[in-house]
Formats: structure tokens, sequence, C-alpha cells
């Protein structure tokens, strides 16, 4: 089943679900044709002419779409959460013929790009694909590594066709979700260590993940989400017909106080500010740095370290102003809670520690007096 929110779904949503056929476009104006066949001018030649040759040998558009996911399942792809980093004016082409390897965005994006090259118009689209069903509290979890990207292509006699290029070179990301299609490599949710979803094979941590789940959704169902309608049949069940409008005045006043408790906590309680974390992350790099023998003082912020990097490690020049600039937009934006200030932090420090920083700095004239 597909689902569309169109607004972030920050909060469990309930909804209704019952069998429909789908409507389906029986025509593509030209205006959206010419959308859906837009490309860049230049770059990626070998797609380009990969996409030639498909649209010369099948000019069915169903067969050549057939043939274009045929080479993702016949080729030597391969899924991974830590594809190596494309580079340059023909990412497509070093995708397609050279690393061989990605996640869902590559997938998707390579096959849009072809098709559209050779006649078909297409679309990348993005959503969620599987999610965890919790049989004691009968709903569905779908959390942020449910994440998925696919194709849809324009064919005559069928209209917007859904493509799944991932499925043919991984199946088992749809079949089994995330966890079992990167098991070989270790890189579900290592980024978040102490995260319950990542020991969810665990019976006793599947059992605790699950408790929780059920809380959290209860709390949203009969508190945040507790309008007229559930009010009014939670208390015909209790007090019947006679009693429900003095138990309903009752249960409204009790609900209003406890919400405007929660209100108050909502607006007063602690939050940390971007000025501490700015001090606890360059105190870390400060140290960090200090260790690669790069001269630093207890008084240098952020920027100037980074800077000092760059011209010690200019090879990595590159890979530390996108992290500057990371660090520079979540350190100074609003006000964040505690929890997601410091699991900000942890990837910050994590990002870091993957930029390649080898072997000794290499120091001016300057930094070498300071040392």
């Amino acid at each position: 089943a597909l689902a569309r929110f169109v607004a972030p779904l920050n909060h469990p949503a309930a909804y209704d679900v019952w069998p429909a056929q789908p409507a389906r476009e029986t025509s593509l104006s030209w205006p959206d044709q010419q959308r859906y066949l837009r490309l860049p001018r230049y770059g990626n030649p070998a797609a380009r002419e990969l996409a030639q040759r498909l649209a010369e040998r099948y000019p069915d558009p169903g067969q050549r779409v057939t043939a274009l996911l045929s080479l993702f399942r016949e080729g030597k792809y391969r899924y991974t959460l830590k594809p190596p980093v494309l580079q340059g004016a023909h990412r497509i082409d070093a995708f397609l013929f050279s690393t061989l390897s990605g996640f869902c965005e590559h997938f998707a994006g390579a096959t849009a790009f072809v098709l559209r090259a050779s006649g078909i118009p297409a679309r990348v689209v993005a959503g969620y694909q599987g999610g965890a069903w919790n049989e004691d509290g009968q709903f569905l979890v779908i959390r942020q590594y449910d994440a998925h990207a696919w194709v849809e292509a324009w064919l005559p006699d069928k209209g917007w066709t859904r493509l799944d290029p991932t499925a043919w070179v991984a199946p088992e990301r749809v079949e089994l979700g995330l966890r079992e299609a990167v098991a070989e490599e270790g890189s579900f949710l290592e980024e978040a260590p102490l995260s319950l979803s990542r020991y969810a094979h665990v019976p006793l941590w599947a059992w605790l993940g699950n408790r929780m789940e059920e809380i959290n959704f209860q709390w949203y169902k009969w508190v945040v989400q507790f309008d007229s309608r559930r009010q009014s049949a939670l208390l015909q069940r209790l007090f019947g017909q006679g009693g429900l409008r003095t138990a309903l005045w009752a249960l409204i006043g009790g609900l209003a106080t406890l919400l405007a408790l929660i209100a108050v906590w909502m607006l007063w309680r602690p939050r940390r500010t971007g000025g501490g974390a700015v001090s606890e992350l360059g105190a870390w790099l400060r140290q960090r740095l200090g260790k690669k023998g790069l001269p630093v003082t207890p008084d240098m912020p952020i920027g100037a370290l980074i800077g000092v990097c760059k011209r010690s490690w200019p090879e990595a020049s590159a890979e530390l102003e996108r992290w500057s600039q990371s660090a520079e937009r979540i350190l100074y934006a609003a006000a964040l809670p505690e929890a997601d200030l410091q699991r900000e932090l942890r990837r910050l420090k994590h990002q870091f520690r993957r930029i390649r920083l080898h072997g000794r700095p290499r120091l001016t004239r300057n930094q070498e007096q300071t040392a």
C-alpha cells in the first residue's frame, strides 16, 4: 500500500485503509513530457551511449525498461551504505561503470537518467518502504531508516509505472528490510550504537523496544489525540447515558489541567543553547588536532582550527569545508533539546574522524615557530 502525507510526520498518524483501484493517468501533456525527459546538456557520456543502444535495440518502451533493470541483476552491482564518494561531472558514469556500489538513491538516480536519455519520461520518487508491525499494540512503526527511493517511468499503455532497481540488485532490502540487506558489512545504525532498533534481533531488546513504542503510541492516542469523539465513546462505556454529562465535564476539566501542566513543562524545560555546544566541540577539536602535532592554543575557535587544518592537509580541504559548514548550521541554529543536540555533536565528531588527515601536518614557517 502507498500512503502519501502532505506534511512531515513528527508523531503517530491514524488513518483508515480500504482496497481501491488506483486511477491511472491516460495521457501525459507535452510540457510534462519535456519536464520528465530533461537532462543536463553535457556530462555522463557512457550512460547516454548505453541509453542510445537500448533505444535502438528495444523500440518498445516496456522492453527497454526490462532490459535496463536486467543490467542491474546481471551485473556486479552491490547494495551498501558505505559507497565510494562520487566526484566530478560524470557521477552517473562513475556509478554505473566504475564503483558499481551504492544505496537506493544511487540506483534510482542512475535508472531515471538512462531512461530519460533513452526517450522514456521518468522521475525519482522518495518515501518509505517497510516498517515493523507491533503485534501487541496493533500498529505499524516506520522509522527514518525505512526511507527508500525508487523510480516511476511513463509507459504509453500503462501510464506511470513504478520501478524499483534496488529490488533487482538487493531483493532482501525490499523483502526483509535494511538490517538484512547490510548484515555482512555491519553498517546498520552504526552511528547510533545505543539505539534499541540496532539490537532488535535480540529478544530482550526487541521486547523492550516494542513496549516503549506501545507506550508512546497509547500516549498519543489517548492523551494528545483524545478528541471529543473518543471522549464521548469512552464515557458512554463507563457511565452510560445517565451520568455522561457530569463525567464528561469532570474528565474534560482533568484533561485540560493535565495538558496545561504538560504545556508548561514543555515551555519551561531547560534547553541547551548553541554556546555550550560550541565550547564542547571546540575543546574536542583542539585536543584531537593537538595529538596530531598541530600547534593549537586553548583559545583558538573552530573556524581558525579548520583553517589551520586546510593549510596543513590541503588534500582534505573540500571535506573540511563541508564539515565546517555542517557544524555551523547545527551550532548556530535555534536552541535544540539536549538529546537532539548531543546526537548532532556525536554525528559531527564521527564525520570529522572519517576525514582523511594522514601523516604529519605540513606546517608553515610561522606554525613551526609556534610549535
